[in-house]
């Protein structure tokens, strides 16, 4: 009896093909679990910070709540992907499972995503676009806030280079399109912040890309967030520069004479990220991984494989 032909969806998927593999699938359960089921919850945790925003020290508290009610969307993923069997592989995306899930490679997000930003910032000041005053160093508040910023970018990669591009892999046989949905999907959720502009989303688009980049050509979801941190903290709370639009009370440098000139370099509204230098200096880091992984042919950890394994041995 002749094999049946593979219809379409069944030669663009990965096998076992099940109906829930398309990208629509996926894509909606994140925008579930992180707009509203982690949204509400971050609501609540907020409100629960509310007599210390309210106090004395209330700016420092704001700006620390905002990032650390991130972690609830660490909850809230943690436990889908516990819960439901079909999405645990997701989980030792996370762990050294991964090879590249190392200190070493955490270390090297940190100095990917640092250079990336400080590099952007010191051409801005240097161009004459901003101008920068030393303010204060206090420890303590510096210290909270690198964890609370670790969670909050750890959380967003958790959504998209986790949860979301690793659902996209398992889907389907061509990785470019677990990088191009899940860094559409990122971009989408910026489009909202306050003082957007092409720029910024095109910022944001090429640095998912290159964060996407990292967890297959490094095989580590570690250096992918510790890169996003490192870029977060070096703008917001080394420089005092807008984070997507946020700027926080607590840094070590701040703003003098306003909030910048608008350049090539640096847009008053969203900071860094809202520029085309900010693209450019991503593009080149993006192609000098791509140029590296390929050359050295490089793959990640199949977190599937076993699974795959036993829902093929079950249908034969």
């Amino acid at each position: 009896m002749p094999e049946e032909k593979e219809s379409i969806l069944q030669r663009i998927h990965r096998q076992p093909f099940h109906w829930y593999n398309i990208f629509v699938f996926p894509i909606i359960t994140a925008a579930l679990l992180t707009i509203f089921v982690s949204g509400i919850l971050q609501l609540m945790l907020i409100a629960l910070f509310n007599p210390l925003i309210n106090g004395t020290d209330g700016q420092f508290w704001n700006i620390f709540t905002q990032y650390f009610a991130f972690i609830c969307i660490w909850a809230v993923y943690l436990l889908h992907c516990f819960i439901f069997k079909k999405n645990r592989p997701v989980l030792k995306a996370l762990t050294p499972f991964c090879k590249g899930n190392n200190l070493k490679m955490f270390g090297l997000g940190l100095l990917i995503g640092g250079g990336m930003n400080l590099f952007c910032g010191l051409v801005a000041w240097l161009h004459g676009d901003i101008h920068l005053a030393f303010d204060s160093f206090p420890i303590v508040k510096l210290l909270m806030l690198f964890v609370a910023v670790l969670i909050q970018s750890g959380g967003e990669e958790l959504v998209c280079r986790g949860y979301l591009y690793q659902k996209l892999r398992r889907s389907y046989r061509n990785p470019l399109v677990a990088f191009l949905l899940n860094a559409s999907f990122f971009m989408a959720l910026h489009m909202g912040n306050s003082g957007v502009n092409i720029f910024g989303l095109l910022s944001i688009f090429a640095s998912a890309m290159l964060f996407t980049e990292m967890v297959y050509y490094f095989d580590s979801f570690w250096c992918a967030s510790a890169a996003h941190l490192a870029w977060n903290y070096m703008q917001n709370i080394v420089l005092g520069l807008p984070n997507s639009g946020v700027v926080s009370v607590v840094s070590i440098f701040k703003l003098t004479a306003g909030n910048g000139r608008s350049s090539f370099a640096y847009d008053p509204n969203f900071g860094i990220e809202g520029t085309i230098l900010s693209v450019i200096v991503q593009i080149l880091v993006c192609i000098g991984i791509y140029y590296w992984g390929s050359r050295n042919n490089k793959k990640p950890t199949d977190v599937w494989e076993e699974q795959i394994k036993e829902e093929l041995s079950a249908a034969e």
